[in-house]
């Protein structure tokens, strides 16, 4: 608490500042005060807002947070506007795309809006696929979303063949030393 007590007046001091807006959230979160952490990076968005450009890199980076503070506490319908706002930014600036993409498409799969999450998680795992030098881990996580969309859709709209095509996605994941896929 004292440590919340000190990141909420640096916080209070500079709310445009992404090291104290995020210093912040966490000692909320640590304390199990979600709303509260959930209210800095609301705060800290609208400072960021009234500070910089509308299509500056830093305020889609403070976008990514927030959306993401909101998605862990199921509220998606509200970290949906937030994302797609970070993703028209950093598509706009060509900086770090890839990421908001996936954080978009984890939000609209939880939206149950499986169309559109598709879209996104498919493109992103075959550039993944086609890049020699992408690390095998991330390659891993990318094919292993696209496997947790299908099986999700799978169970809202069971009989339609998403499971097949979880099938199918799942047979790309690189095999471990024992022969079993990797990945979850």
């Amino acid at each position: 608490e004292q440590a919340q007590r000190a990141a909420a007046s640096a916080f209070r001091s500079d709310p445009t500042s992404l090291y104290f807006a995020r210093t912040l959230a966490k000692a909320w979160t640590r304390l199990h005060q979600t709303d509260e952490a959930i209210e800095v990076w609301r705060e800290h968005v609208d400072a960021v807002r009234k500070d910089i450009p509308a299509d500056d890199a830093r305020l889609a980076n403070s976008l990514i947070r927030y959306g993401r503070a909101l998605l862990k506490n199921d509220q998606a319908p509200d970290a949906e506007p937030v994302l797609r706002e970070c993703l028209s930014i950093r598509e706009k600036k060509n900086y770090n795309v890839q990421e908001a993409r996936r954080v978009l498409a984890e939000c609209l799969t939880k939206l149950s809006k499986f169309t559109e999450a598709e879209a996104l998680l498919v493109e992103l795992a075959d550039a993944m696929l086609d890049d020699l030098g992408a690390d095998e881990s991330r390659k891993v996580g990318a094919i292993q979303r696209v496997v947790d969309l299908y099986e999700a859709w799978d169970t809202a709209e069971p009989g339609k063949g998403y499971d097949a095509k979880s099938d199918d996605w799942r047979a790309k994941l690189p095999k471990s030393p024992d022969g079993s896929a990797s990945g979850k």
